[in-house]
């Protein structure tokens, strides 16, 4: 477990930030809504400037930066939370999903969701996928996403996401389900 934790702490900038704000809502209790209501270091956004960071779904969006990058966090009112970075490296951040992935469920197999399941995947905008085989109800497996772009017109770099859901059936066939590796051995 350890092991898989120190992982974590080698990632830095979007992944980071969003096991800070997402993945420690959904699995911490770490209520993004209370972290942010009053919060300075937060600024809640107009329904109009939140519309482009909701992908026209019904939620808030809040702004805020570090030293070195601007981020919007999103929370939808279905409880999928996502994370833009305005800068980021299209080859890390899809690394620093793998790491993270393999940080958060050491020890268990991790799989790729790989094409136009993960997301889109374009000339401007490349998607991937991941998610741990957990022995639960199949139907609840966390899975994590990753697009980044490079499109002239964007207004971010990378956005992280998770949902839960069957990983099956986002791979009906299991020769697309992309490498095993396994964490924390």
């Amino acid at each position: 477990m350890e092991e898989g934790l120190a992982a974590l702490e080698t990632m830095a900038g979007p992944a980071d930030q969003f096991v800070d704000k997402c993945v420690s809502h959904v699995f911490s209790g770490n209520d993004l809504n209370a972290r942010t209501s009053g919060n300075p270091a937060f600024l809640e956004y107009t329904p109009e400037q939140a519309a482009r960071f909701l992908l026209g779904q019904p939620g808030k969006a809040w702004g805020f930066h570090t030293k070195s990058e601007n981020y919007v966090v999103t929370l939808l009112d279905n409880g999928i939370c996502r994370l833009f970075a305005q800068t980021a490296d299209a080859a890390t951040a899809h690394q620093d999903l793998d790491t993270m992935v393999k940080g958060l469920t050491p020890g268990f197999p991790v799989r790729s969701i790989t094409g136009t399941r993960a997301g889109p995947q374009t000339d401007a905008f490349v998607s991937s996928g991941r998610y741990a085989v957990l022995p639960h109800n199949k139907n609840r497996t966390p899975l994590f996403f990753v697009t980044t772009s490079t499109s002239p017109t964007r207004y971010f770099d990378a956005m992280y996401w998770m949902t839960f859901g069957d990983p099956d059936a986002m791979l009906p066939d299991k020769s697309e389900q992309g490498e095993e590796s396994t964490s924390g051995k």
